[in-house]
């Protein structure tokens, strides 16, 4: 339940999103910031998956490095050729339009990249390459049966399942939940995954700060 927890309170709480006015969005996604931080506070103990032996932890930061890099190098441009889309739309705020004031445009841009590049990644990898592969794959459901990075490619391919049906950009999200497995199972630290997520999500966040491809935010 810890492990879903997390991921639980931020999912509830961005499909409420859709039903307020965007004006209303900076409180919304700073107050779901707030109870997903809140949430993971109270299970912290699944933070220790991401401890890392001191002599992984470059192999764990190049390799993910590099796959977050090649995530982004293939996430928008494989959605754009996505044959159909489920699940909803992303929020498509424009903060540049919608907030006048320099300093609070500043601070909200701050909480989304906090969100963004942090929370989410630390939050879903938990789920997705620690806990559900792990799950589905050890005898009886007990992941501590399991050393981090040792799972079935059954698990990994439901959990990327999972993965995918959780973003509008479905395709994309099942190859990245795939390339980002591999690297856990091939590193056997969760770390790597972590570093390639967090990749993946800054280059995608300055990607559309530069661009103005909201639709991806």
């Amino acid at each position: 339940m810890h492990y879903f927890a997390p991921g639980v309170v931020f999912l509830l709480l961005t499909m409420l999103e859709p039903h307020f006015s965007q004006r209303w969005y900076p409180d919304l996604y700073t107050l779901k910031m707030a109870l997903v931080t809140l949430t993971l506070y109270f299970c912290r103990g699944t933070l220790k998956d991401y401890k890392t032996d001191r002599s992984a932890l470059l192999p764990a930061a190049a390799w993910g490095i590099a796959a977050g890099i090649l995530v982004f190098a293939f996430w928008i441009p494989l959605d754009r050729v996505t044959p159909f889309h489920f699940g909803g739309s992303r929020a498509e705020y424009n903060p540049f339009h919608a907030i006048a004031l320099p300093a609070l445009r500043l601070l909200f841009l701050a909480m989304r990249f906090y969100g963004l590049v942090v929370l989410v990644p630390v939050t879903e990898e938990l789920l997705w390459r620690s806990f559900l592969p792990r799950f589905i794959s050890a005898p009886d459901g007990d992941v501590s049966a399991l050393p981090t990075g040792q799972f079935s490619n059954m698990g990994m391919l439901v959990s990327a399942a999972g993965f995918a049906l959780a973003h509008p950009e479905w395709l994309s999200a099942l190859l990245c939940a795939i390339v980002y497995s591999l690297i856990v199972r091939k590193t056997g630290s969760l770390l790597s995954s972590l570093t390639a997520h967090m990749a993946t999500n800054l280059a995608l966040g300055i990607f559309i700060l530069s661009t103005g491809n909201w639709k991806y935010w």
